[in-house]
């Protein structure tokens, strides 16, 4: 499976140098602690085998803005601050060693929202619950707290075909989680500052 991962000038050449790369949990916003534990959590029961002792992960781009690029535009911004120098790494992964997800369906994780799965479906539930009260920082109530992990499950299922909830299915981006990155995966890397 063909991946593509940012890297930063120090993480790229400790990959180099040490032959593997592994995340730095230091390195985790403080914000998003929740959500990446979340991820954490659905990487030790999907990813074949084994479950490292790795309290993060590394994040990669299967599809970067479908149907046109898969890897990541050097051009745009966000990759890295302003000016920070870095890589962009293609890399040959085996897909045991990969969890893929919907980016877009993603940020309802990362804001302790209900992922639908069509239009009435969202409809149901916004009549039952008030879901934007709540977040990370302030929890919903127990029962309406499993409803809604339970709908995150939704940003596995790659092969969603309502457009309300994913888009058209040919242009989600498709992000991907790992435990750690071989040198022996890496199938080119091209530098870059950050915009």
């Amino acid at each position: 499976m063909r991946l593509w991962t940012i890297q930063t000038d120090d993480a790229y050449h400790r990959l180099i140098a040490d032959g593997q790369l592994v995340a730095d949990p230091t390195r985790c916003d403080p914000d998003f602690v929740g959500p990446y534990k979340w991820m954490l959590n659905q990487m030790r029961r999907r990813i074949k085998g084994g479950t490292p002792s790795s309290k993060a992960a590394l994040w990669a781009w299967s599809k970067w803005e479908p149907p046109t690029r898969d890897r990541p535009d050097l051009r745009a911004r966000g990759h890295l601050p302003p000016g920070q120098s870095g890589y962009r790494i293609e890399l040959d992964v085996h897909a045991d060693d990969v969890l893929l997800s919907d980016y877009c369906l993603w940020h309802h994780v990362l804001n302790y929202w209900y992922v639908p799965s069509c239009k009435r479906d969202q409809e149901i539930f916004e009549s039952e619950h008030d879901q934007y009260r709540y977040g990370w920082e302030r929890l919903p109530p127990p029962k309406m707290r499993v409803i809604i992990t339970a709908s995150w499950e939704r940003i596995f299922n790659l092969d969603c075909c309502d457009e309300y909830v994913t888009g058209h299915p040919s242009n989600r981006p498709i992000q991907a989680t790992m435990w750690r990155i071989h040198r022996s995966m890496i199938c080119g890397a091209q530098h870059f500052n950050g915009r």
